[in-house]
């Protein structure tokens, strides 16, 4: 297959189950085999910039490969060596040698860019890897190799049908990341699932560690300048909800500094560079964030320029929970747009009809970002989604780059 015919295949083969018999199936009939270092990072929120921190610091000085999702702008930009991405006909040929049996076990779009990742990591002779969990820990596709560290970065209600009820209940479930005989940082998480995930690792004989706090000094024209002992006067181009991020990959790399040593510049330089996409992202006077629940949005909200005037067009998906979301965002924002995009999971008008009397549905969110888009008094805040703002983004960029 050509990767554009790849593509088309793998968007079809988004499965709506969560069960690994297929892919354990699978990887037992290929024999596959992937023993590289491991950083393994879950949790509710985070995990793709917690993920991006580390790769900045670790690639000024060793072969970094990284492993996120869901894609910006193509499968592509989910899988990078040292910064760059796989390339059509790379991914093209790991997706062909296997292609027979992706179908024959039957597995999901997930499961098929996941091995794909730990096979390109594997051809690339790669030094370290950073992998981003699915879902969720036990048997999310990611958890098929044991890993030199894992990371839970948050713990809040989601997917509450598939990880559990309480947050208890999600803490094991993300906690099944944890190898034996390994090292265990977790972020700002309830004293409960803490304490769970505290005998979990224990069980293991593994070594558990929490995130210390961070001292933000100053914060000028969108810079951040912050200590997390016992590195000082660290600088950060991101808005504040970000500190937090930073202050898990910068405990990371204490950890695992025997294994993996680098220098002061390395960690210094890393935080200049440039963040993930549709993390607080501006072009022009429209943010793109991909917050898609309440902690997330309770964080981007705390980001906001009071002294701004802001307008919201808000997409979500359906299992997610919008009234917490949309209140969080009605407190600090003029107006809000409910909205809805090609996508098997969002939500349409009719399953936004609880919020139809306070907040106006539009169909065609194109003329809403004409409406607004350049307007000197206002900043629109597309948000709501990752897919839905990864859509927008390449509205944009295409209209940009007419």
């Amino acid at each position: 297959m050509t990767f554009d015919e790849i593509k088309f295949f793998l968007h079809n083969r988004n499965l709506s189950r969560y069960e690994n018999i297929h892919f354990t199936n699978f990887l037992a009939a290929v024999e596959f085999q992937y023993h590289l270092p491991t950083i393994h990072i879950t949790g509710t929120n985070g995990k793709s910039s917690v993920a991006n921190f580390i790769s900045n610091i670790y690639r000024k000085e060793y072969q970094v490969g990284v492993f996120v999702s869901p894609f910006v702008s193509s499968y592509l930009d989910m899988i990078m060596v040292n910064g760059v991405c796989i390339k059509e006909a790379e991914f093209a040929e790991i997706f062909n040698k296997y292609a027979e049996k992706f179908v024959s076990y039957d597995l999901s779009e997930f499961e098929i860019v996941t091995f794909i990742a730990l096979q390109y990591f594997l051809s690339k002779k790669i030094q370290l890897a950073i992998v981003e969990a699915g879902m969720g820990g036990k048997i999310d596709a990611t958890n098929i190799f044991a890993n030199v560290l894992t990371i839970i970065t948050t713990i809040s209600l989601e997917h509450t049908e598939y990880l559990g009820r309480t947050p208890g209940e999600i803490a094991v479930n993300k906690g099944g990341l944890i190898s034996q005989y390994s090292e265990v940082l977790v972020g700002s998480i309830d004293d409960d699932s803490k304490d769970i995930l505290y005998q979990m690792t224990k069980k293991l004989k593994s070594n558990f560690h929490q995130i210390n706090d961070y001292v933000l000094h100053s914060s000028l024209d969108g810079v951040l300048l912050f200590d997390y002992l016992p590195f000082k006067n660290l600088r950060l181009a991101a808005p504040k909800y970000q500190l937090i991020n930073a202050s898990l990959a910068i405990e990371a790399i204490k950890i695992l500094m025997n294994s993996f040593p680098v220098s002061l510049v390395s960690i210094q330089a890393a935080f200049n560079e440039a963040l993930l996409p549709l993390r607080f992202e501006r072009i022009d006077n429209i943010i793109l964030d991909g917050a898609h629940n309440p902690e997330a949005i309770d964080s981007l909200v705390d980001s906001l320029d009071k002294s701004k005037h802001y307008v919201v067009l808000f997409a979500a998906f359906k299992d997610k929970n919008v009234e917490k979301m949309l209140s969080i965002l009605s407190r600090e924002v003029d107006k809000i747009y409910l909205t809805t995009f090609d996508h098997v999971r969002a939500r349409d008008e009719e399953s936004y009809f609880l919020f139809l009397n306070d907040y106006e549905f539009v169909t065609d969110y194109q003329a809403i970002i004409k409406q607004y888009h350049n307007d000197p008094d206002i900043i629109l805040l597309v948000t709501g989604s990752l897919a839905f703002t990864s859509l927008i983004r390449g509205i944009l960029s295409e209209k940009n780059n007419h």
